[in-house]
């Protein structure tokens, strides 16, 4: 699946994580699940392609601890190629706190 051109421009990954809710259900500043898994440390955990498919087609790996059908299927759909990218890569950055 690809991400469908959304109708915005070019917004930053934490302007898109905030309209797209995903910090109503993922941390990104500690670690510990909310709705979901926290995503502080993601991306020392998981490569891009997971992450890719992860926001593509989220149920196709269901974290484990986790009840499939919580994360919306559409959020491809909801930015642009050019976003959903840099979320991408945004996230694989995310590798929990400093110096560790």
């Amino acid at each position: 699946a690809q991400p469908v051109v959304a109708t915005a421009t070019n917004r930053p990954p934490d302007q898109l994580i905030a309209e797209l809710a995903c910090i109503a259900c993922h941390k990104f500043d500690e670690p510990g699940p909310l709705v979901g898994p926290s995503l502080w440390d993601v991306g020392a955990r998981k490569d891009e392609a997971y992450l890719r498919q992860s926001i593509l087609d989220p149920n196709a790996v269901v974290a484990e601890g986790f009840p499939p059908m919580l994360m919306p299927p559409d959020l491809g759909q909801k930015m642009t190629a050019l976003e959903f990218e840099q979320l991408v890569h945004w996230l694989s950055e995310h590798k929990g706190a400093k110096g560790q």
